[in-house]
């Protein structure tokens, strides 16, 4: 968190970040303020060692993205995804 605090200058103001695995998921990953649902069944097919390893830390950036793009600055999806997907591979 203290990396996107940092880049965005902001804090992301709630007292913590809670993440969730879920077993039944249609999406990789869900993020509401405060809270990201991470889909189980995906955490655990990105495999073991350092690829899996780089696809869950790009879905955990991904997420921990939207809580500020999206969920404090509002956005269409498009724009929203766009800026998380490119934050994912710059963090």
């Amino acid at each position: 968190l203290k990396l996107f605090e940092e880049y965005f200058a902001m804090p992301l103001g709630v007292p913590k970040l809670d993440i969730v695995l879920a077993p039944r998921m249609m999406l990789g990953g869900m993020e509401n303020y405060g809270l990201i649902f991470l889909n189980d069944s995906d955490t655990k097919s990105q495999g073991k060692g350092k690829k899996g390893n780089e696809k869950l830390n790009e879905l955990l950036m991904h997420e921990i993205a939207h809580q500020w793009v999206g969920d404090l600055i509002g956005f269409p999806f498009w724009v929203k995804e766009g800026i998380c997907c490119y934050l994912e591979e710059r963090m």
